[in-house]
């Protein structure tokens, strides 16, 4: 390879990194969006209800399962934010009385269990949304199709997972210098 042949090499490899960040921020965009959708929308969602129960002698049926559901997307997706800063899974204050090899260590550890943790909930999630897919199943109130409700856990856990990557890689299970922003 020549020189020209290198210098190509080099830019595309910098231009990798920096589509890496696009995408990320880009991510943590639409994250923060449904997030604050979420949280908003049980806010919403209950104070409506109790308010028409209260003030109009009528309950609104399905505002209490659908906060249910946004409360539930809303945890997933705030833990799979989390993941990337390293806010799970650690026990800094047992992890500081080892020397910094092992510390080295448990945090491969850390990561490689976080990972398979996530993994079998994301397949579990994936085993069952694809059965309420198949039987048709539907929610009582909302009338939401279950799997609906499921494709979202999945979708939260999946997102947990690249984001725990991300986070290990940027260095925010570091135990000696965690990343928080």
């Amino acid at each position: 390879m020549g020189r020209r042949g290198i210098l190509i090499l080099f830019r595309e490899m910098a231009v990798m990194p920096r589509m890496m960040i696009i995408l990320s921020d880009w991510l943590d965009r639409i994250e923060k969006a449904i997030v604050v959708f979420l949280i908003g929308g049980i806010v919403l969602l209950v104070f409506s209800g109790a308010l028409s129960r209260y003030m109009f002698s009528y309950s609104i049926a399905w505002s209490e399962e659908l906060a249910r559901y946004f409360f539930l997307w809303g945890a997933l997706f705030g833990a799979a934010v989390a993941c990337r800063y390293g806010q799970h899974g650690g026990i800094p204050l047992l992890v500081d009385k080892f020397p910094p090899s092992v510390q080295r260590w448990v945090e491969r550890l850390v990561f490689a269990g976080m990972l398979g943790f996530l993994g079998y909930l994301a397949w579990q999630s994936l085993g069952t949304t694809g059965r309420a897919f198949s039987t048709g199943q539907i929610s009582t109130t909302t009338k939401i199709p279950v799997w609906v409700v499921n494709l979202g856990m999945l979708i939260a856990f999946c997102l947990a997972i690249l984001r725990t990557i991300q986070g290990y890689f940027a260095g925010a299970y570091r135990v000696d210098r965690p990343v928080i922003e």
